[in-house]
Formats: C-alpha cells, sequence, structure tokens
C-alpha cells in the first residue's frame, strides 16, 4: 500500500496524454511557448531558541542576481513540537496529525511558542531560487535550453531545470537530447543515473543535476497534433491492479480498456522479483511512447532461524517502477528468472466549470464507483494561482503541501502547490463526492492598445474569444484589464471609432503586459484652391465607406488640420470651404500627409463668395460676351453718328 500511494502521486502530478500518433506538420506562427524555469536550491542546518512566549520570523536569504524567490521551507524530520504555533505561513506538510514542514512563497514564516520554558528546534531550511526563460517552438519542435553552473555561491550540484508547455497547448515531449547526443528519455540511458536524475511526463521535463547529468545545450524536442491538449482540471482514477508475470527472456506486451467517456492517459507500472542471491542481474526494462523511470530498489534480505538447524538463506528483492504514457506498454525481459508485474491503468475526465473566483467540480458517485483511487487534479497556466481548496462538506484543504491526512479509517492525500493540486476523492471504501471549489487568484492580463507611432488608444474597445468571451474599454494610457479566467487560446481584437484595427491570437500568456500596435496612424491635412493658395477655416469630414463618421474638423491658419488617431483604412473626405463641396477618396496606411486641392478658382472680391472651377469659366465666358456686346453696340452708335453729321455737312453747305 505504501508504494501505490508513491506511484499514485508522482502519476496525478505528472499526468499528461492520450496516446501518441504519427507526426503531424507544425504550425507555420511560433507561437506556442515553452517555459523554462531555472531553480538553485540550498538546504543547511538552523537552530531556532525560543523563550517563553517567544516569536521568531525566519527569513530567506536575498535570491542570488536575475533569480527570484521560488519558496523557503523549514522541515522538522520528527514533527513540529505542538506547542509551537506557526502564524505566518503559506503550506505545511502533514501526515497523520505531525506537522513537518511549513512553506513560505514571499520568503517569510512566523513562530509563536507557548510553552513555559526554553525551547531549542533543530531544523533544516531549504531556499529555492527561481529564474525563467520563455522558448518559441519552432516549426522544427526543437527548443534548446542552455544548462550551465550557476553562479556562486551555488553550483551544478544545487541546480534543477524544468520545461513545460500549457495543457491546453497541441504539444508534446516528445525526446530530450543531451549536450553528447544521447536519447536521455531512453531506458536504458536513465537506468544508468538515480531515479530523480530525469523526470518526465508529455507535457513536463524536470533536469536535477545533483544526479551527475552533464552541463551544456540540451535539446528538447516537441510533438504536435491537436489530439495532445488536455484539459487544466480533470478526474484522474485507478480502477484496478493487475497481476501479470513474464517468463525468462520474453517481451510482453500490456493494455487495459476504460469506460468510454474516460481516457487511458497510462500506467503505473511495477517490476519486482524475489529470488535466492546468485540468480544474476535481473536485466527488464519497459517500453512504451514515453516511460518515466521513478524508482529503483535491490536489497538483500536474509532469513535465518535460531540456530544453524536449517543454515540461513539470503534472497534478494529488487522493484523498479515506471510511470508510462499511452495506452499500451511493453515489458522486456533479458533475465533467466520469471518477472512479476503490477500495473494499474489511469483515466482521466475533463470536469470543472471556469468562474471569475475559481473552478467549481462536481464530482458524482457514478464518477468513482468503479475506482479503487479516484483524484481531482488541476494545473494552472503561469498567470494563475492556486489559493484554497473547499471540499464538499466545506472543509478547507489549501494549506496542505504533500500530505496525507486521516480521513474515516484511512488517510487522504493531497497536495497544493503554487499552480498545480491534486486532493484525493476515493481511498478504497472512503470517499467524498458532491461539489468542490478550487479557489483561484489570476494575475489580471493588462492590453495595451497603440497606434502605429507608439502613441496610447483610448477609449479603444479590446475583445478576448475563446472558451469565455471578455470585452473592456482602455483608458487614458491606452490600457485595459482582463480577468483571462478560463484558461486556453484567445484571438483578440481592438476595434477604434468602430473600426477594426488590431488583432493578435494569445496561445500561450507568458507575460501579463501585453501590448498590441494597431492600424492607427496620424494626419495632417492641408486644404489649398486650384492656385496652390492655402484655405483656412475648410470644414473635413472623413467617412468610412459605409458613411460612417469617424472624424470631422476645421483647417486653421495655412489652411492645415491635424488627426493625431485616425484608423487605417479606405476613406471618403469630405472638404466644405464655405459654399463649395470637394470629395476625395483615399487610401490610410500609414501616418502622412495629404495635400487636398479643393475645387476652388478664386473668390469674388469683398463679397468673399468662392467660385468653382466651373463656375469660374462660365463667369469668365459671361465677361467675355458681354464686352464684345458692348464693343458692336458702341460701334454701331459711332458710325450712326457719323453718318448722320455727315448728312448735316452737306446740307448745310
Amino acid at each position: 500500500m505504501k508504494y501505490s500511494y508513491l506511484f499514485t502521486v508522482l502519476a496525478i502530478l505528472s499526468l499528461t496524454l492520450l496516446t501518441p500518433s504519427p507526426a503531424y506538420a507544425f504550425p507555420d506562427r511560433e507561437a506556442y511557448y515553452a517555459k523554462v524555469d531555472y531553480i538553485v536550491s540550498s538546504k543547511f542546518i538552523i537552530n531556532l531558541n525560543f523563550q517563553e512566549n517567544d516569536v521568531k520570523e525566519i527569513a530567506a536569504p536575498p535570491p542570488p542576481a536575475g533569480y527570484k524567490l521560488a519558496y523557503m521551507e523549514i522541515t522538522v524530520a520528527e514533527g513540529i513540537p505542538s506547542d509551537l504555533v506557526a502564524i505566518r505561513f503559506d503550506r505545511k506538510i502533514e501526515n497523520n496529525g505531525a506537522v513537518t514542514s511549513l512553506i513560505s512563497f514571499d520568503g517569510y514564516i512566523k513562530l509563536a511558542y507557548g510553552g513555559k520554558s526554553n525551547l531549542t528546534v533543530s531544523a533544516e531550511l531549504k531556499c529555492s531560487y527561481i529564474r525563467t526563460e520563455w522558448k518559441a517552438i519552432p516549426s522544427s519542435g526543437r527548443v534548446i535550453v542552455d544548462v550551465y553552473p550557476p553562479d556562486e555561491p551555488f553550483n551544478l550540484e544545487n541546480l534543477t531545470v524544468r520545461v513545460s508547455v500549457d495543457n491546453y497547448a497541441p504539444y508534446i515531449i516528445s525526446d530530450v537530447r543531451s549536450p553528447s547526443g544521447e536519447s536521455i528519455l531512453a531506458p536504458e540511458f536513465q537506468e544508468m543515473l538515480h531515479p530523480n536524475a530525469v523526470k518526465a511526463d508529455l507535457k513536463n521535463l524536470e533536469l536535477n543535476f545533483g544526479y551527475g547529468l552533464e552541463d551544456g545545450s540540451y535539446e528538447v524536442i516537441f510533438k504536435y497534433g491537436e489530439e495532445y491538449e488536455l484539459p487544466n482540471v480533470f478526474l484522474a482514477k485507478e480502477v484496478e491492479f493487475y497481476n501479470g508475470t513474464i517468463n525468462a527472456f520474453e517481451t510482453k506486451t500490456f493494455t487495459a480498456s476504460v469506460a468510454s467517456d474516460w481516457t487511458t492517459i497510462g500506467y503505473i507500472v511495477v517490476l519486482y522479483s524475489l529470488h535466492p542471491v546468485g540468480g544474476g542481474k535481473a536485466e527488464v526494462y519497459v517500453e512504451a511512447s514515453m516511460a518515466d523511470y521513478v524508482y529503483f530498489e535491490d536489497k538483500i534480505i536474509r532469513i535465518e532461524g535460531v540456530s544453524y538447524l536449517i543454515p540461513p538463506l539470503n534472497f534478494e528483492l529488487w522493484v523498479k517502477a515506471y510511470i508510462v504514457y499511452g495506452s499500451w506498454f511493453k515489458v522486456v525481459s533479458r533475465f533467466k528468472k520469471p518477472v512479476n508485474i503490477l500495473y494499474a491503468p489511469v483515466a482521466i475526465k475533463k470536469v470543472g466549470e471556469w468562474t471569475r473566483q475559481g473552478v467549481k467540480i462536481r464530482v458524482s458517485e457514478n464518477d468513482i464507483k468503479d475506482s479503487i483511487y479516484a483524484y481531482l487534479v488541476v494545473q494552472l497556466p503561469s498567470y494563475g494561482k492556486i489559493k484554497n481548496v473547499i471540499t464538499p462538506g466545506g472543509g478547507a484543504l489549501g494549506e496542505y503541501k504533500d500530505s496525507l491526512l486521516p480521513w474515516a479509517s484511512t488517510v487522504r492525500a493531497i497536495s497544493v502547490a503554487d499552480r498545480q493540486a491534486y486532493i484525493q476523492i476515493k481511498n478504497g471504501e472512503a470517499a467524498e463526492v458532491g461539489t468542490y471549489f478550487i479557489e483561484i487568484e489570476w494575475s489580471p492580463i493588462r492590453i495595451k492598445a497603440v497606434d502605429a507611432d507608439g502613441k496610447p488608444l483610448r477609449n479603444a474597445i479590446v475583445r478576448l474569444r475563446g472558451p469565455i468571451d471578455i470585452e473592456g474599454e482602455t483608458g487614458e494610457d491606452g490600457i485595459v484589464e482582463v480577468s483571462v479566467y478560463h484558461p486556453g487560446i484567445y484571438e483578440v481584437d481592438v476595434r477604434y471609432k468602430s473600426v477594426y484595427v488590431g488583432e493578435a491570437k494569445l496561445f500561450t500568456i507568458t507575460n501579463t503586459d501585453i501590448e498590441i500596435e494597431c492600424r492607427v496612424y496620424s494626419l495632417e491635412i492641408e486644404t489649398v484652391d486650384m492656385w496652390g493658395n492655402a484655405l483656412s477655416g475648410t470644414e473635413i469630414v472623413v467617412k468610412t465607406s459605409e458613411g460612417k463618421t469617424v472624424f470631422s474638423g476645421e483647417t486653421g491658419k495655412g489652411g492645415l488640420l491635424k488627426i493625431e488617431q485616425i484608423p487605417g483604412g479606405e476613406y471618403n473626405i469630405e472638404a466644405y470651404y464655405k459654399r463649395i463641396k470637394t470629395d476625395f477618396s483615399e487610401t490610410i496606411d500609414s501616418s502622412k500627409k495629404l495635400r487636398l486641392e479643393l475645387d476652388v478658382a478664386f473668390e469674388i472680391p469683398f463679397l468673399g463668395i468662392p467660385l468653382s472651377k466651373l463656375e469660374s469659366i462660365v463667369a469668365t465666358a459671361s465677361t467675355l460676351g458681354l464686352g464684345f456686346t458692348s464693343f458692336l453696340v458702341s460701334r454701331k452708335k459711332k458710325k450712326r453718328e457719323e453718318e448722320e453729321g455727315l448728312i448735316e455737312l452737306e446740307t448745310f453747305e
């Protein structure tokens, strides 16, 4: 039973996948990211001296350059004394009523002593510091992780490197290559090292350099496929433990079926043998789509009586344990004796109703009635933190990590880390069904909309569409804060003055501050007449092709009008200079200056009435016609006068 809990917990912490299938083409965009955490840890012994009614606060040492505190843990192996009360901490580890560890995420633990005499407690203080990098997963699927010894006072043995992708991302880790080119996920490589040296599932990888791994560049190889998407909240159960045997030098494949609404993600597999010493080396290993070598023990058991009536006999007991992923696994034996196999399929089922405060999970009797062990599992993206776990009975279990709590006639396993948790909902005959609530604190996502010149967009409407729809309006600084409380992929669009001006797709949220550059530009309009003379006081109306007005204003001195932010697109510009209207069609796709020549030829002096080109032509023609007519009338009159003068002269003579 002890090993069952161990392997079950390891499985639940690593849960990740459906059966791998043939390779698929990768997306063109490098939009999904792998999270790479470099963690350095140190352990040392401290002595805590308390006097009567004393209070002490233990603080973590400052982090090394480039790192921040991941957590601080104080451990008292025999259990923290009952008269020593923890009044400031985040998590505790408790086993059967004894609290052995206190954990803090902010670097402070405060203890109050209520005893009557002095007390000295020897404890182990562990501090872990973290530095995070985000690596885009390229089309090749190969991500390089560079590992070098950390700065003093740490060394390579203090370093752990973790690589992970979000559960909902359509990627799995298919292989990892060491700096020397070896596959470190291959069974033969893993079994050369301590089981804790390499830990892997299909979404997570952990390399512990305290167990002999070399430094250098590691290549993490990802495989893409929509079937690799996993829920962030699910039930996991072990329906039955199966026993099997493999004969000497035999290879055998194992599989098991589950209910249609559940999915087998893998198996817990234990290989063991008990035989008299001298049986030879046990060369037995597991093959699967992915196998994580998690436990090994090889020891001698001596059987002897009170006298030599029956001489002592030595037996060799060895145990190997794996967590394998996929719907099948294969056991290969190169050993000359039979080997026993204990295996249990692990099946999962997506559950959960997301709210702004957390996620609600309804567990029915029907969900777990056929299981021996069942768990509720939550795994969050980087911007969410688990604050508490509320059981159907109203119990709050959020302060427990890696703990075994008394439960009916047995114990209940629970662990609440920063961003992932499991809680046992069935252990044999003990079970608790009903509604569970996981309280989550989501870091707000700050989306900043800026124009093409980097200036913030005020009153822009930002909308996210995905597992949930979210909408908000930017403020003076161009920023809107949204709570993305349902993990998944989101499409973001930005509307400004009712025009779609920007979009983005959030595959992996690597930062809670996101900037979107929008198709919004600055525009300067100059209005002139047909001779190039500036026309101040021109009314400008800018309309979309659908006829919606996005801007109106009036040119000032020099015929200039500045529009600070206008959405890009096809526009109709109407320019009104007094009584004359001129229409223009413009494509605005950058910040620029437009020189608009209006249909203005000149203005009538003193009256200030502008005339269009056509009107000026008509006016000119009219003026010329009137002048010619006057000339003809004048000549005719003059001729008549001359003729009349001659007649009078002749008469006079």
